[in-house]
């Protein structure tokens, strides 16, 4: 299991969320076909979300980061270097929160020893 960590985590004009990974891949673009509303942009080099419509940022951050790490085998985490851009408060302390739980979810539910983040 690769992993990389997250360079920013930003709410896009569309709403949709980006989670963007300090080495982005072409290959990427095939995790549309985990069905799971999470989807590659070359252009941005970032995975982001559908426009939401219920769903939080947190629970688009979660989505992304346990997709991404199921689709294309990519353990994602938030380093202290990451960006935050949103237009709401408290962006950053919702993204760090949902990280801390799906990260100690990715940990109980796929035990095994992390690799070096790039």
């Amino acid at each position: 299991m690769d992993t990389v960590l997250i360079t920013k985590v930003a709410r896009l004009s569309d709403g949709r969320l980006g989670v963007w990974p300090a080495v982005p891949k072409a290959m990427y673009q095939h995790i549309y076909r985990e069905a799971a509303g999470v989807y590659w942009d070359n252009g941005l080099a970032c995975f982001h979300s559908t426009i939401p419509r219920e769903w939080t940022s947190a629970d688009w951050y979660r989505q992304i980061v346990s997709v991404v790490h199921g689709g294309a085998g990519l353990r994602m985490r938030l380093s202290p270097a990451t960006v935050f851009e949103a237009d709401v408060d408290g962006f950053r302390d919702e993204i760090v929160a949902a990280d801390t739980n799906v990260q100690r979810w990715l940990d109980d539910t796929f035990p095994t020893s992390p690799s070096t983040p790039t």
